[in-house]
């Protein structure tokens, strides 16, 4: 029998296969438990919980603060822990978990283009579109074509050629099992193309890196913008901040 969270365990014979015999059964089992249940819990009455000892109010105060402290860590832990999916998500899901990064942690903010899912454009605090992004989820590296992807959704926006354009890549998918496995480098032919497009390339894990750098107050809003919106070639993040052209 359970009660109130609590295993009772009764070892019994099993009474005789009759209507009297297992009314009556039950009925003394039942009083039993009560009884026993009675003498064991602890739970007091709300009037003689009334009565404070000394310290015993600043004891309470002190644990509801705490227990919301923690209910704001978890939620904190939370947030933290969805930023991570740009590292293994791909499609419309890479799309809005990109989104959320640069909602939740960078100065410049996203807004979705309604006619193309994976383009994006962000703006600046004055409402100015300052770049445009390009997001891809692939099963291995950087290639021509995913550059060259970046490249055309400048045209698209009639955007001139030295207009900053991003690409965004969640690399190698399908090989990953590990934080190293996603820390795979850009080629350098496909760094060089990104160059001469005048786009830059982000992984992903550089995205979560810049934004870290960020958060920690290791870069300042102004230098984030001015590395996404002037650097091109591979923005390479880690403990650092490298922009690679070849």
């Amino acid at each position: 029998m359970v009660i109130n969270g609590n295993l009772f365990v009764l070892p019994t014979l099993i009474p005789k296969p009759t209507l009297e015999a297992v009314e009556e059964y039950f009925t003394i089992l039942a009083d039993g438990v009560v009884t026993l249940w009675e003498r064991l819990r602890e739970d007091l009455p709300e009037w003689a919980g009334e009565y404070r000892f000394p310290g015993e109010a600043t004891i309470i105060e002190t644990k509801v603060k705490l227990s919301n402290e923690l209910l704001a860590l978890d939620a904190r832990l939370r947030l933290l822990e969805r930023l991570k999916r740009v590292l293994v998500l791909q499609g419309e899901p890479l799309v809005e978990a990109v989104i959320e990064v640069f909602d939740k942690t960078l100065p410049l903010k996203p807004r979705r283009e309604e006619d193309f899912r994976e383009d994006l454009t962000l703006v600046d605090s004055t409402g100015n579109i300052v770049a445009l992004v390009e997001v891809k989820g692939v099963s291995k590296g950087v290639s021509r074509e995913h550059v060259n992807q970046a490249d055309s959704h400048r045209e698209r926006n009639g955007m001139p050629p030295e207009f900053p354009s991003l690409l965004i890549i969640n690399t190698n998918m399908k090989n990953s099992i590990s934080l190293a496995d996603k820390d795979q480098t850009v080629a350098p032919e496909q760094i060089q193309h990104a160059c001469r497009n005048n786009v830059l390339i982000l992984r992903t894990l550089d995205l979560l890196n810049l934004a870290s750098l960020h958060m920690s107050g290791k870069l300042t809003p102004d230098e984030v913008v001015e590395l996404l919106t002037t650097s091109r070639g591979w923005l390479k993040v880690g403990g650092t901040v490298e922009v690679l052209t070849s």
